[in-house]
C-alpha cells in the first residue's frame, strides 16, 4: 500500500511541472489625480502637493491610504477615501474624496452666572468664530471649560457643547449648568 501511495504522488510531478506559475499582473499606471468638490476652503491645489501618489507610477494601495492618513491629519476633514476608475487598459483615475468639518459662525454660551465669558475666552478654547468644528476639538473645550469651573469651586458643573445647523455653517451653543459653589469651611479631627 505504501508502495501506491509513493507510485501515484511520483506519477503526479510531471503534471505539476508542466503547470506554469501564474504571473501576477503589473499594477495600473496611474493616467490622472483629481480632488471631489469636498475641496471647498482648502482648495485641492493646495493640498495636492502633500500627497505621494504621482500621475505616471504604478498604483499602489500602501501609498493611497497613507495619502488619506495625511489629509486626515491635516484636521480639516471628517472623512477622507478615494476611487479608482479605469481609463484604458493599464491605466486608472484616482480621486480623492473629502468631507470638510462645518465651519462655525456662531458661539453663544447661556447658563454663565458666576463665572465671565471672557474668564472662559482667556482660557484659549480651540473651537472658536470661524474654525472648523472638529468633534475631538469639541470634546477637549468641553473639558476646559468645566476644568475652569472645577478650580473655582463649581464642582458639580455640567457642560455641553450643542451645535445646529447655520447659514454656511453651525452654530455652537455652551449650555452651562453651574451647580452651587463648594468650599470647605473646616477639616476637623
Amino acid at each position: 500500500m505504501a508502495t501506491l501511495l509513493l507510485l501515484g504522488a511520483s506519477a503526479l510531478q510531471p503534471a505539476l511541472a508542466q503547470e506554469k506559475p501564474k504571473e501576477k499582473a503589473p499594477p495600473p499606471i496611474i493616467t490622472s489625480i483629481a480632488g471631489d468638490a469636498g475641496f471647498k476652503r482648502n482648495p485641492w491645489e493646495n493640498v495636492r502637493p502633500k500627497l505621494e501618489s504621482r500621475e505616471g507610477l504604478p498604483f499602489s494601495r500602501e501609498i493611497v491610504e497613507g495619502d488619506l492618513k495625511r489629509l486626515m491629519e491635516m484636521g480639516q476633514f471628517a472623512s477622507a477615501e478615494y476611487a479608482t476608475a479605469e481609463t484604458r487598459p493599464g491605466g486608472i483615475s484616482l480621486t480623492f474624496k473629502v468631507v470638510e468639518y462645518d465651519i462655525v459662525k456662531e458661539v453663544d454660551f447661556f447658563g454663565l452666572k458666576q463665572v465671565k465669558q471672557s474668564d472662559i475666552e482667556t482660557d484659549g478654547p480651540r473651537i472658536t468664530l470661524g474654525s472648523m468644528l472638529n468633534p475631538y476639538l469639541l470634546k477637549l473645550d468641553t473639558e476646559l471649560i468645566r476644568d475652569h469651573y472645577l478650580a473655582k469651586g463649581y464642582h458639580f458643573v455640567n457642560v455641553r457643547g450643542e451645535v445646529s445647523p447655520s447659514s454656511d455653517g453651525v452654530a455652537l451653543t455652551w449650555n452651562i449648568r453651574e451647580g452651587p459653589y463648594v468650599a470647605v469651611k473646616s477639616i476637623e479631627f
